[in-house]
């Protein structure tokens, strides 16, 4: 019975331990999503600032 509960908490540790690096796995494809996705936002953000600049900078140069 004893060696039964030993072997239990073998399995229950490699089990979360296996959670844990599956939760580890899926944060860091988050923030790399998340990373990426701001990339794009700060391009997409700076053309248009540069294409209002190269359309109306004309009217605040003097």
């Amino acid at each position: 019975m004893t060696k039964r509960r030993g072997v239990q908490l073998v399995e229950e540790a490699i089990l979360l331990v296996v959670a844990v690096v599956v939760l580890s796995l899926i944060v860091a494809g988050i923030q790399g999503v998340l990373t990426k996705a701001g990339g794009l936002t700060t391009n997409v953000w700076t053309d248009i600032s540069n294409s209002l600049n190269n359309l109306f900078g004309f009217l605040w140069h003097w």
